[in-house]
């Protein structure tokens, strides 16, 4: 740590950078060459386990096992449905029911016009300044509030218009 912070304060940033990554990767070896040589969890240091890791056969049917107790309790589609997605992915996915293509992109096009998707990639498409952001926000709020009012008034016309005013 402490070699790091002379790096830093005789050479540039770059140099930091790049220090700090070869330090973090000799702390990851270190840690890793420690954990090969660990007890592999019996808890006696002197002598190490004999235990190997899970074959691709055990996992498999580990996992088979999980999928068949998940059909218990439902199916794993159902269980898919309840599990929150987070992130830029969320309410951008669409399920393809029996292969219907036609139908999946339908809802995906539903999807991305409701979410105003076209719309945040074109805005997001350049950097904009805070205060260029606020103005351009302060006038939609008050182009909503000019058009509602305008609404307003028509109504308020036809309303005359049709008592025979």
């Amino acid at each position: 740590m402490f070699g790091l912070r002379s790096i830093c304060k005789v050479g540039t940033q770059r140099a930091c950078g790049i220090s700090l990554v070869q330090t973090r990767c000799n702390q990851t070896s270190a840690v890793l060459d420690r954990f090969k040589n660990s007890t592999n969890g019996t808890g006696n240091k002197s002598q190490p386990s004999l235990r190997t890791p899970p074959s691709i056969s055990q996992v498999a049917r580990k996992t088979k096992n999980d999928l068949s107790a998940s059909d218990a309790r439902g199916s794993p589609k159902a269980y898919a449905r309840t599990v929150a997605i987070k992130g830029p992915i969320a309410g951008r996915i669409v399920s393809v029911p029996q292969g219907n293509i036609d139908s999946a992109f339908r809802s995906l096009k539903y999807l991305v016009n409701s979410n105003n998707i076209r719309l945040d990639k074109n805005a997001q498409r350049f950097y904009k300044k805070p205060s260029k952001v606020l103005e351009e926000k302060r006038m939609r709020r008050k182009k909503k509030l000019f058009d509602q009012g305008i609404r307003r008034l028509v109504d308020i016309v036809k309303d005359a218009k049709r008592r025979g005013y």
